[in-house]
C-alpha cells in the first residue's frame, strides 16, 4: 500500500483479501472528517474444457464439461452449431439429440 501526497491510497497488485471497507480520516486543528470506501473484488471469467473432443454413441448420454471460474460466478451458456458465428442457444432444460448424420461443434461461453 502507498498513500500519495493528496491522500490517495494505492493498492498495487490487488488480491481478493484486499476487499473490504476502508476509512479515510482527515483532521486539522479545527476538526475532522471521515468517509468509508468499500473495495469489491472481481475476476474476469475463465473457461477450462477438460475434454475438447467427446466421442458419443448415438442414443446414449454425452457429457460436455465446461468449468468456469470468476468473481462474481460467471453465467454459463451453451450454443450449438458453431462456425464463424454463434449458433442457436441451448436452453438449460433442453435435451439435445445426437443423430449419426448430425455431429456439431458446440461452444461454451
Amino acid at each position: 500500500f502507498t498513500i500519495d501526497e493528496f491522500g490517495t491510497l494505492l493498492i498495487r497488485d490487488s488480491v481478493p483479501e484486499d476487499a473490504g471497507s476502508y476509512a479515510c480520516l482527515a483532521s486539522n486543528s479545527v476538526g475532522a472528517d471521515r468517509k468509508e470506501v468499500k473495495l469489491k473484488y472481481s475476476e474476469v471469467p475463465v473457461i477450462s474444457v477438460p475434454n475438447p473432443v467427446v466421442l458419443a454413441v448415438v442414443v446414449e448420454t454425452a457429457l460436455l464439461e465446461c468449468r468456469t471460474a470468476g468473481v462474481p460466478q460467471p453465467e454459463v451458456k451453451w450454443y450449438k452449431g458453431i462456425g464463424n458465428a454463434i449458433g442457436e442457444t441451448i436452453k438449460p432444460a433442453a435435451v439435445v439429440r445426437l443423430a449419426a448424420e448430425s455431429v456439431a461443434r458446440n461452444l461454451c461461453q
